[in-house]
């Protein structure tokens, strides 16, 4: 990579003066830049070249966060996620180019190529793709610099390989050396309340469900309270009045059975109609009349108890409240497994902060180190609706795909936002693919819930159950049982992700994946006998597989 094309764009169109210096090392650049002027930056282009590639190359884009990715061919991107969430959480767009965030890959003739951001400690980096020509820019949003300022951009890598898996791993190796992944001391493996319960969810169906899963399925270790149980967004610490009891007796209830507690909440939100906001309008993002930015009418709505402001963690305030709120769920409620939701509102570049020289990048960073350093290593914090780039090294595990919708479009949906985000598994973070549902239900295909199971088998990560416990069946049961027992390890997937193998010292696994909505496919790789881990029976595919459209197959060799 060379700087020939490197500019300095400010907040008038106009271009700063600068020197800048090249560092170079295995396939990361770093630039360090040096203002000859004091400048309001926009922006820093790092790369603005046409890679001259066919139209049809295949093509894969990051979202800024997970309900977003953008596939298809470089002549024709299109988004791989809910139309109306990409409208929600989308981030303004230079000259209404497909754009996409931290990394994107290309499939080439000669070869894969992946563009990536090896770090996001102060700014967002953008790829921006106008036919076979890219450009690369890191987003200053528009905050003063002082000539003489010394500036370090996000690391930039160039990976071309025959492999993609060599590809990603090398850039996961790049990204680790900035970002080191935070470790919990095991995997979480349990059952989330908020697909059978939803916001209407009791001390008494939580507890009801307790007891089934401690005689059905007692390795569902974490139960994971979602959204529900507070009167408002933002008020963490209290309970609706539809709640019997504290959170805190709750909470050591659940302990005392030998469980761990989960609970979910939203540590930058807060509703319009919640106490904290009533009472400390000052500790939020403010608009340009310096009142707290509604989000619902400037910038991107919430989806439940709005408006919705945003704490602002640049205030020492908020962040001491922030702060503390997580500390008593910690020490007094007892919980050790933290699901921190909607935490893109905390990293959007919209309103003015009480640091407003701070990035949101930098703002949301420095909310989350203040979270972390507060739980301590013991707590596994999990992000949700979160910015990938700007939560390295700052979770235990992020969800990579929306939420779980019954319904076949949706569900293949989440199938392959998840899929495409394997290879961060146990390198950046662990992956969490929402929850894992039973084909028991009428209205949905047996085979596509599968598929998704077997999904999430490949990916190697968070195992969440997410139907009503009391309802399990038998073969459910069984199925989760051995689901856990599958160890963590991430399969490594061809470029269109439809094989993958996992390696452990006990066996090898085979996964076999079919998108087609109307032709089968063969595989003609497949071993001569094995285990069918989703039925539990043995089957003799003799070297070779054929799958129905949209299915997918799970096979196992013993060593």
């Amino acid at each position: 990579m060379n700087t020939k094309n490197l500019k300095i764009i400010k907040s008038d169109g106009t271009l700063a003066q600068f020197k800048s210096t090249l560092l170079e090392s295995e396939k990361e650049a770093k630039i360090k830049i040096e203002l000859l002027e004091t400048a309001v930056i926009d922006e820093v282009v790092v790369f603005d070249e046409d890679l001259k590639l066919p139209p049809d190359c295949e093509f894969y884009g990051d979202g800024y966060q997970m309900l977003t990715s953008y596939v298809g061919e470089i002549g024709d991107i299109y988004k791989n996620s809910y139309s109306t969430f990409d409208t929600k959480f989308s981030l303004p767009k230079k000259n209404d180019l497909p754009t996409a965030y931290n990394y994107i890959t290309i499939n080439t003739p000669d070869g894969y190529r992946l563009f990536g951001a090896t770090s996001c400690k102060s700014y967002r980096t953008e790829f921006r793709m106008n036919g076979s020509h890219l450009t690369i820019a890191q987003i200053f949003e528009n905050k003063e610099y002082t000539a003489g300022n010394i500036i370090e951009l996000e690391g930039i890598a160039i990976i071309k390989s025959e492999d993609s898996v060599e590809m990603f791993n090398q850039f996961a190796t790049l990204i680790n050396r900035n970002h080191p992944r935070r470790i919990f001391k095991e995997d979480p493996d349990g059952w989330c309340t908020w697909y059978t319960f939803g916001p209407d969810v009791t001390a008494e169906q939580i507890l009801g469900s307790l007891d089934t899963i401690k005689g059905k399925a007692p390795y569902l270790k974490y139960i994971q309270i979602d959204d529900g149980y507070e009167p408002f967004y933002g008020d963490w610490l209290e309970v609706k009045s539809s709640f019997s009891c504290e959170m805190k007796d709750l909470c050591n209830k659940i302990k005392d059975e030998g469980f761990e507690v989960g609970i979910w909440l939203a540590p930058f939100v807060a509703s319009g109609n919640s106490r904290i906001f009533r009472e400390n309008p000052d500790w939020f993002i403010k608009d340009e009349n310096g009142k707290p930015l509604n989000y619902d009418e400037a910038a991107k709505p919430g989806w439940r108890d709005i408006p919705w402001y945003s704490l602002d963690p640049t205030n020492p305030e908020a962040l001491n409240h922030i702060v503390n709120f997580c500390k008593t769920i910690k020490n007094e409620w007892k919980a050790s497994y933290f699901k921190l939701d909607a935490n893109v509102w905390g990293a959007l570049p919209f309103g003015h902060r009480y640091n407003d020289k701070m990035t949101s990048v930098e703002a949301y960073r420095h909310g989350m180190q203040a979270i972390c350093d507060a739980l301590g290593d013991d707590a596994y914090v999990m992000v949700c609706t979160a910015p990938f780039w700007p939560s390295l090294g700052l979770a235990n595990s992020i969800r990579t795909s929306a939420d779980i919708v019954r319904s076949e479009i949706p569900l293949l949906r989440n199938v392959k936002e998840n899929m495409h985000r394997i290879w961060t598994n146990k390198k950046l973070w662990l992956v969490d693919p929402d929850v894992i549902i039973s084909d028991s239900e009428p209205t949905l295909d047996k085979e596509l819930v599968k598929l998704h199971a077997i999904s999430v088998a490949a990916g190697g990560g968070v195992k969440m159950y997410g139907e009503n416990p009391m309802e399990m069946l038998e073969k459910d049961a069984s199925f989760l049982q051995r689901l856990i027992n599958h160890k963590n390890i991430p399969a490594k997937l061809n470029y269109d992700l439809s094989e993958g193998i996992t390696e452990t010292e006990d066996y090898t696994d085979y996964f076999y994946f079919n998108f087609s909505k109307t032709d089968s496919k063969t595989f003609n790789n497949a071993p001569k006998s094995a285990l069918d881990v989703y039925a539990n029976r043995m089957v003799f595919p003799n070297g070779s597989i054929t799958l129905k459209p949209l299915t997918a197959e799970w096979l196992r060799i013993k060593k």
